[in-house]
């Protein structure tokens, strides 16, 4: 057993060494008989006190010493050697304690005065303008508005959420739907402006049958830009295909409304006038047979 002494927290550790290569004892003189000479009176299950004298983490060896020579001047008088008995008491190392730097900070006088930041400006001589840094280097030059925070911040969000959608539509065309609607939902929760990301997922939610979401997106795209094409096309062909849902169903009001948005958006279509005209006349002739009842 080795009572070790770590001069750094003037602390002694008591341990049971048995493992190979754990320790090794310096200063013990370089011939063998002289290591013989320091233990030939110990035997198994002694109390031997060393110092600490080196860590060697990578062989996981403690280098000893039983050298006197080997305390510093701030050490207390520590015995090095055999132990008689049971490992002699040894204060608990001594941590610094640092200060509370908030505490510290509150418990100032300039902390309660409310123009404590506007007189420290005027002391160091920091202009009240807005300015691109505190380094004179960089006050001195030009910057344009592209280059503030604001805008550097806006186009990374707007690529981050691109990348996103990017990966969502290769889900998309893959037929992952669930990884495309979250790489989606992720792009609009980053930049909720992003047009190609309400569009993509507006279509996704179109081929999955969730026509009122889908129309909500395309809607919220074109009123962020109102010349986008896909977004039109796909609004009307969803208004379309919703119709006809909703005809089948025999929601004919739902299906009149539907056909007619259809025919705001693009006077064109074909189906949506076709089928918008067949209900109408439908619904005339059940009115008149109601009449005639």
């Amino acid at each position: 057993c080795v009572c070790v002494w770590w001069p750094c927290t003037h602390a002694c550790v008591c341990c049971c060494v048995c493992a190979k290569g754990v320790v090794s004892f310096e200063h013990l003189g370089n011939t063998r008989e002289r290591r013989d000479e320091m233990f030939e009176d110990t035997r198994q299950d002694d109390m031997v006190q060393a110092i600490v004298v080196g860590v060697d983490p990578g062989e996981d060896a403690l280098h000893l010493s039983l050298c006197a020579p080997a305390l510093s001047s701030s050490d207390p008088a520590v015995h090095l050697g055999y132990l008689e008995g049971e490992c002699p008491p040894h204060p608990p190392p001594k941590c610094p304690v640092s200060d509370d730097f908030l505490r510290r900070l509150e418990s100032d006088p300039g902390f309660e005065n409310p123009l404590c930041v506007e007189n420290l400006k005027m002391a160091l001589g920091i202009n009240n303008i807005p300015q691109p840094s505190l380094l004179n280097c960089i006050r001195r030059a030009d910057f344009s508005e592209q280059n503030y925070f604001d805008s550097l911040r806006k186009a990374q969000r707007c690529k981050w959420s691109m990348d996103n959608v990017a990966t969502g539509v290769q889900h998309f065309k893959s037929g992952e739907n669930k990884a495309a609607m979250r790489y989606f939902n992720h792009a609009l929760e980053i930049d909720s402006s992003n047009v190609e990301g309400l569009v993509a997922r507006g279509a996704l939610h179109a081929n999955s049958g969730h026509y009122e979401q889908a129309l909500k997106d395309f809607q919220n795209a074109l009123t962020i830009k109102q010349n986008h094409k896909n977004a039109r096309r796909y609004l009307v062909e969803t208004q379309t295909a919703y119709g006809q849902e909703l005809e089948k169903k025999g929601d004919l009001e739902g299906a009149v409304k539907c056909y007619r948005h259809v025919v705001l958006e693009d006077p064109a279509s074909e189906t949506a006038s076709r089928r918008l005209q067949a209900i109408l006349i439908l619904q005339e002739r059940q009115a008149a047979e109601k009449e005639e009842k």
